[in-house]
């Protein structure tokens, strides 16, 4: 799971969570945490399914985007119904997006899919040359095959080629930049009053009776956390007694890195699509790839060739050139066909599910094979033993849960891995040290199972090395405190609860007087508090709480002499009433230049929303079923 979370950082990891992992599209963060309390159902768009795989898939894919977004969250605290309704309206978005653009017949070839995915930086090695095993290991991470993959990425740029089109279609006019521009530079006259909680609470009296009802009232803010005391073992790999690897299994696994290392080979091509179409039948396609063929053979260049007959617009224009790329980014039979050339050499013609191809071999990248240097060898002894762990760690996970589950003791696990049990003080769910303040064995100690049923629980693994029992020895329910134990905190909260009421009551107070005419010097006398004055305050103010300038240009413009005024609460619970009492208009002073770049800039703003009434209309207009 670490290698997954290290895969969405950086740039690339954003491309990935935009591909596979449902963006948050026009949910944000508050949006995902909205439970239907639907089961796991399947839904149709316009007929087309979307599997309950697919949205169970990506239901996981979205805890774990949200995890990595938040940081070290408690997993069990992501429910699935918690995302399941963003899951499903995104999956629902992207299908009526691909609706879309099959009914306008929008296609990218594949060799321009190609050239993009080889093209990424996050799969380039240190030479920065395309990584096969970072592609793969990526592929494996994700659960995607090749295909799958490939399928996505063409997919998304078709999407993408479709919100471009309609975002760069929208601009502004010089009057709505104008008016823009005006009331973004436009300054206010603001007045700010601030009755302060703390004013109210010093001379607050709250007698017994009142904190006696206060605490009866509340009584769940005041009790102790559940605790457990719980006996755990721990068998981490230095436990299994793993021996040093046979010199047969590291040459064999030396073999493997020469193997894979061979198979990094790449080969640049050369190609001519000739595609078979509605308009084009297959002999007809392969008539017209053997008269490019012809043509080669009578001496004519290939770049000259593919501009005359290759139907790939992406890579005609470059002579057919798809750069350098290794075995399995292309179709298999592209692929068995370019790695059976000599450099230089062309093949025949080449049936894949995209047309014929003339396939010419342009260039090879070989690469230095390794040597069992002693570096390198200890490098493969600790990898074999990593592996060995890995298998042994997951055999003691079945083993460890059977004697767990046969025997009412940890002891019978103890032994079995010459482990010592050990005893934990109290601990609550929301803190413990060691092993123990693992959010996962936290559960464990208090599922019912094992909590209630004084079982012991299954095995927890922690960190990817260790594997952790426990069962617990005592317990302690939350109980609630008494009223002698939490008397001083029940009577300053609820001393705050009525200071903060008093505060509300005055503002309202105060706001009253103002509505029926009073001036703010007699708001001053009246109440012994003053006004804070910022004249010609813009919306870029920094020395005003950011709510109050909010609230200021919310405010209607007051008529001449008069002004307009309304409250606000602090952080810290303090009322504030915020006044306007002149609003000066902004000025359009830009250059050509600078006019150019807002314009542009307004364009993308208008654009985005262009695109996202697009996708309204879309499901507006859909037939949406949820089987």
């Amino acid at each position: 799971m670490q290698g997954f979370r290290n895969l969405l950082r950086g740039w690339f990891g954003k491309f990935l969570l935009a591909l596979f992992i449902l963006p948050f599209a026009f949910f944000g963060i508050d949006g995902i945490f909205n439970s239907s309390g639907r089961s796991n159902v399947s839904i149709k768009v316009n007929g087309d399914e979307i599997s309950k795989q697919e949205i169970l898939k990506n239901i996981e894919l979205q805890k774990q985007t949200i995890q990595q977004r938040l940081g070290n969250i408690d997993p069990s605290v992501i429910t699935d119904e918690m995302v399941r309704p963003s899951v499903e309206q995104t999956l629902i978005q992207k299908k009526l997006l691909n609706q879309s653009i099959q009914q306008q017949g929008m296609v990218i070839p594949r060799a321009a899919v190609n050239k993009y995915v080889t093209s990424i930086d996050q799969l380039k090695d240190a030479e920065g040359k395309f990584s096969e095993d970072r592609f793969k290991m990526m592929l494996q991470r994700l659960g995607y095959s090749g295909v799958g993959f490939y399928d996505e990425v063409n997919q998304q740029m078709l999407v993408d080629q479709l919100k471009t089109g309609i975002e760069k279609s929208a601009f502004s006019l010089p009057k709505e930049l104008k008016t823009l521009v005006k009331l973004d530079r436009q300054t206010r006259d603001i007045a700010t009053l601030k009755v302060t909680v703390a004013d109210f609470k010093s001379n607050l009296e709250v007698n017994d009776a009142e904190i006696a009802s206060y605490f009866e009232k509340n009584k769940d803010r005041y009790k102790t956390d559940e605790q457990v005391k719980v006996k755990y073992i721990v068998v981490s790999a230095e436990n299994l007694g793993i021996d040093e690897p046979e010199e047969e299994d590291i040459q064999a696994r030396f073999q493997e890195r020469v193997e894979a290392e061979s198979a990094k080979e790449r080969r640049r091509a050369q190609h001519i699509l000739v595609e078979v179409t509605a308009d084009r039948s297959d002999s007809e396609a392969l008539e017209r790839v053997q008269e490019a063929k012809a043509k080669l053979a009578s001496g004519e260049s290939f770049e000259n060739v593919a501009a005359q007959y290759s139907d790939d617009f992406a890579t005609s224009k470059l002579g057919g050139d798809l750069g350098f790329a290794g075995k399995g980014l292309y179709d298999p039979e592209f692929d068995k066909a370019l790695f059976s050339l000599q450099e230089g050499e062309t093949s025949d013609e080449v049936k894949t599910e995209f047309g014929y191809h003339l396939i010419k071999l342009t260039g090879v990248e070989k690469v230095d094979l390794p040597e069992l240097s002693e570096n390198l060898r200890q490098e493969i002894i600790s990898e074999i033993k990593a592996d060995l762990a890995q298998e042994l760690l997951t055999e003691a996970v079945d083993e460890l849960n059977r004697l767990g589950f046969e025997s009412g003791d940890l002891a019978p696990a103890a032994d079995k891995y010459n482990v010592e049990i050990q005893t934990s003080g109290w601990v609550s769910r929301f803190n413990g040290e060691g092993v123990l303040s693992n959010s996962k064995v936290i559960a464990a100690a208090f599922s019912e199972s094992v909590l209630v049923d004084r079982e012991n629980s299954e095995v927890v693994e922690v960190g990817g090395d260790k594997l952790v029992m426990v069962r617990v020895q005592e317990h302690k329910p939350a109980a609630s405190k008494s009223l002698e134990d939490v008397k001083d905190l029940v009577k300053s909260a609820l001393e705050s609860q009525k200071a903060l009421e008093l505060a509300r009551a005055r503002v309202e107070e105060i706001l009253e007087k103002l509505k029926a005419g009073s001036g703010t010097t007699d708001i001053e006398s009246e109440y012994g508090l003053k006004w804070e004055v910022s004249e010609k305050s813009g919306r870029q103010n920094a020395e005003l709480d950011p709510q109050v300038v909010k609230s200021a240009f919310e405010l209607p413009k007051p008529e001449e002499g008069k002004h307009s005024a309304t409250k606000v609460q602090s952080g810290s619970g303090d009322q504030i009433i915020v006044l306007v009492s002149k609003v000066y208009d902004g000025e359009y002073t830009l250059s050509e230049l600078e006019a150019e770049q807002l314009k542009n800039v307004l364009g993308d703003r208008f654009g985005y929303m262009d695109f996202v009434n697009y996708i309204e209309t879309l499901e507006t207009e859909a037939v949406i079923e949820r089987l």
